[in-house]
């Protein structure tokens, strides 16, 4: 499967159920009415746990002919660019309860005939039937929701609602469960999807601000010319200084002060406008991403520093 990283508007569709039978069989949507209308009715009588979605959904594509892999694409919130869906037990950015708890619950929805700003729309189709199975209990609220999409489709970026996927270690070993999907078109035609989610243990609570300013701040930000003795935006990240100019305190772009931001949200990793910049991910007249000279810090660095203002941004104590 390959992953494609958009951050894709929450516009849902459609409510979910938590049938068990949901997951015990293959879901195949029907599209006389009378079956949806009693699907419809079972998705209102079964409540499914609804995630804090708090990261932005990284794209799975297909996997299949790129003519056809957006016909059914699945976006999972928070997670990192990879071969399957991972999260970390108690990952804010990924877990929708951001406790280490047993439990990542994922925040899940399908998508059909999927575009992208970035790409022409790979291929024109009516899809007439959509199925999708797992041994995993987990994904009964997923298959429920894709269940009650109504057939046919050929409305570009037909979604499911966004779904909690709750997937539960045992021990110290990370979960993984798998998700099949397919979908039927007009032509004849099928696209084929299976995604794998893992639930990893938490990491051990090892860092410090100290190990953030060792890494990030005293090599990449506190130079001559920049946060250093260039004091460049009123703000110098030197060692000593760094934590009390970065923290609840409000930054000096006016853009990002109107939006209500701060240079660290503790707590809050999507107000904290050092996570924006390092991300790259600003709104206009928010500037330019960070650091401006050499290369971007690597995802595990800004990953760390994301867990840092999840925990509240303390000053000593480890995360």
């Amino acid at each position: 499967m390959r992953p494609h990283r958009r951050t894709v508007p929450s516009g849902l569709r459609t409510p979910p159920c938590t049938a068990e039978a949901c997951w015990q069989k293959r879901a195949r949507v029907s599209p006389l009415p009378f079956a949806r209308a009693a699907l419809a009715a079972a998705i209102v009588l079964l409540p499914v746990a609804a995630p804090a979605q708090t990261g932005p959904f990284m794209r799975f594509l297909g996997g299949g002919s790129r003519t056809a892999d957006c016909m059914l694409v699945t976006d999972v919130a928070g997670v990192p660019r990879g071969r399957v869906a991972r999260c970390t037990d108690g990952d804010p950015s990924c877990d929708g309860d951001g406790r280490a708890d047993g439990t990542c619950l994922f925040a899940v929805r399908v998508c059909l005939d999927a575009t992208d700003s970035d790409a022409p729309r790979c291929h024109a189709e009516v899809m007439t039937s959509v199925q999708a199975w797992s041994p995993a209990p987990a994904f009964a609220g997923l298959v429920a929701a894709l269940e009650g999409l109504p057939m046919p489709v050929a409305t570009p970026d037909t979604c499911t609602a966004t779904v909690g996927v709750p997937l539960a270690r045992h021990g110290t070993r990370p979960a993984r469960a798998t998700l099949r999907a397919s979908v039927s078109m007009a032509s004849g035609r099928n696209a084929r999807d299976r995604l794998s989610f893992v639930c990893a243990p938490p990491r051990a609570a090892t860092a410090t601000f100290a190990t953030l300013q060792r890494k990030i701040f005293t090599p990449g930000c506190a130079t001559l010319s920049c946060h250093g003795a260039g004091n460049a935006g009123g703000m110098t990240l030197a060692a000593g200084a760094a934590y009390a100019n970065l923290v609840g305190v409000p930054p000096s772009n006016g853009a990002a002060l109107a939006a209500g931001l701060l240079r660290v949200a503790p707590g809050d990793p999507d107000r904290s406008f050092l996570l924006r910049k390092l991300e790259g991910t600003l709104a206009p007249d928010e500037g330019q991403p960070m650091p401006r000279v050499g290369s971007p810090l690597p995802p595990t660095l800004i990953d760390l520093v994301r867990r840092w203002i999840a925990a509240g941004a303390p000053a000593d104590a480890s995360f």
